[in-house]
C-alpha cells in the first residue's frame, strides 16, 4: 500500500464534484429570484448532489488512507486527528482572517460584511456558516467525521453492522440538530454520504463496477443528487 496507485474513477468523481461546486457558486447575481432560467437550472442541478457526492468521494479516500486494515496501524487516532487539525485547521484560520480583512475594508460592497475584532474572529471559527468565508464550512463538517473514527472502525469490521449504521445515518440526515457549532449541523446531514463512501471502499467497489464497465459519473452523480433533496447548504 506504500506505493498506492492512482483511481482513475475517483480522480473523475472528484473533478466532477469540484466543476459542479464552482459552478454552483457562479451564479450571475445575489438573489435566486433574479437569475435567468438557465442559471437556475444550473444551480438547482448542482445544489441536487456536489455536496453529497463530495462527501461519498472524501469517506471512499479516508477509509483507504486512514482506517482500512493495512494503513490504520500507521495512523493511530491521535495522530491522524492533529493531522487533520493542520491540514484543516491552518487554512481555515488563515482564510478567516484574510476573508475578515477583505469584508471589513469593503464593507459596503460586500455580503456579509465583517469586522476586525476578536469576537467577530472568534464566532467566524466556531461558526462556520456565519463567517466571512461561509464556504469553507465544509472543513468543520469533514472534520466531525475524523473524529468519530473510531465509531467507524467498530461498525465496518461487521457487515450487517455497517449497514444497519448506514441506514440510521440515512434517516439521522433528516434530523435537525438546531446548533451549526463547528458545523454539526452540516455534517449531520451529510454523515451518511461519508460513511457510504467508506462502506463502498471497504468493499471494493471501485474495481467491480469499472470491471462490468458501470459508468460511475453518471450513476453516483445523479444518485446523489435523487439521495440529496436539494439541500443548499
Amino acid at each position: 500500500m506504500a506505493e498506492r496507485k492512482k483511481i482513475n474513477w475517483l480522480l473523475i468523481l472528484q473533478g466532477w464534484a469540484m466543476l459542479w461546486v464552482v459552478i454552483g457558486h457562479a451564479g450571475p447575481c445575489n438573489d435566486l429570484a433574479d437569475y435567468p432560467g438557465y442559471g437556475l437550472a444550473l444551480y438547482n442541478f448542482a445544489y441536487s448532489f456536489h455536496m453529497a457526492l463530495f462527501m461519498f468521494v472524501s469517506g471512499y479516500l479516508f477509509y483507504l488512507t486512514r482506517i482500512s486494515e493495512d494503513v490504520s496501524k500507521k495512523w493511530p487516532y491521535g495522530k491522524m486527528i492533529l493531522e487533520k487539525l493542520e491540514r484543516f485547521g491552518i487554512p481555515f484560520v488563515i482564510f478567516t482572517l484574510i476573508g475578515m480583512v477583505i469584508k471589513s475594508v469593503f464593507a459596503s460592497q460586500v455580503d456579509r460584511a465583517s469586522a476586525l475584532t476578536l469576537s467577530e474572529f472568534i464566532n467566524a471559527i466556531l461558526y462556520p456558516y456565519n463567517g466571512p468565508v461561509r464556504e469553507f464550512w465544509f472543513l468543520g463538517a469533514l472534520f466531525w467525521m475524523f473524529v468519530l473514527a473510531p465509531l467507524w472502525k467498530i461498525t465496518l469490521k461487521n457487515k450487517y453492522i455497517a449497514l444497519a449504521t448506514f441506514a440510521f445515518l440515512i434517516g439521522f440526515s433528516l434530523v435537525d440538530v438546531g446548533t451549526d457549532f463547528l458545523a454539526i449541523r452540516s455534517a449531520c446531514s451529510r454523515m451518511c454520504y461519508f460513511y457510504g463512501g467508506m462502506l463502498l471502499s471497504q468493499y471494493d467497489f471501485g474495481n467491480y463496477a469499472v470491471k462490468v464497465k458501470v459508468p460511475n459519473v453518471a450513476i453516483l452523480a445523479m444518485g446523489g443528487g435523487n439521495l440529496c433533496c436539494g439541500k443548499n447548504v
